[in-house]
């Protein structure tokens, strides 16, 4: 009963640990909830006619600004060249927009496309993203 017990939690602690490491590389899906941003200028933006992301490198800075009465939400998906990548989505409706602050490496590139979705299925709308913009963070 002993052996078997001690089985068990070495599994499990290795199985978190895996999960931890899987993870590290994929922010996936966040909504972006603040309604203000620090005073930054120099922002490098990718924009649609129904959505508009932008990336500023001082604070890892994000902005996703829903331009369209549409009934999708604006998405800003972002991927770093070590690989890590993730979603930033803005629900709060047409002519709106929201911030969120990321945490990256220091002078890693970044490149960003801003989208339309559906963020109750966390779905991209076929066809409805920018062409990529290069930043750095």
């Amino acid at each position: 009963m002993r052996k078997s017990r001690l089985a068990t939690v070495v599994s499990i602690a290795a199985a978190v640990t895996m999960l931890g490491n899987t993870t590290a590389y994929a922010d996936g899906h966040e909504l972006a909830t603040e309604l203000s941003r620090p005073g930054l200028n120099e922002w490098v933006c990718a924009e649609t006619s129904s959505a508009r992301g932008c990336f500023y490198h001082d604070g890892d800075w994000f902005s996703v600004s829903d331009l369209k009465s549409d009934g999708h939400s604006a998405v800003v998906y972002w991927q770093l060249t070590n690989g890590r990548w993730g979603y930033i989505w803005n629900n709060a409706g047409n002519a709106t927009m929201r911030y969120k602050n990321k945490d990256f490496p220091e002078d890693m590139d970044v490149e960003i496309w801003a989208c339309t979705g559906e963020w109750g299925t966390k779905e991209i709308t076929p066809g409805s993203c920018s062409s990529m913009q290069p930043g750095n963070a």
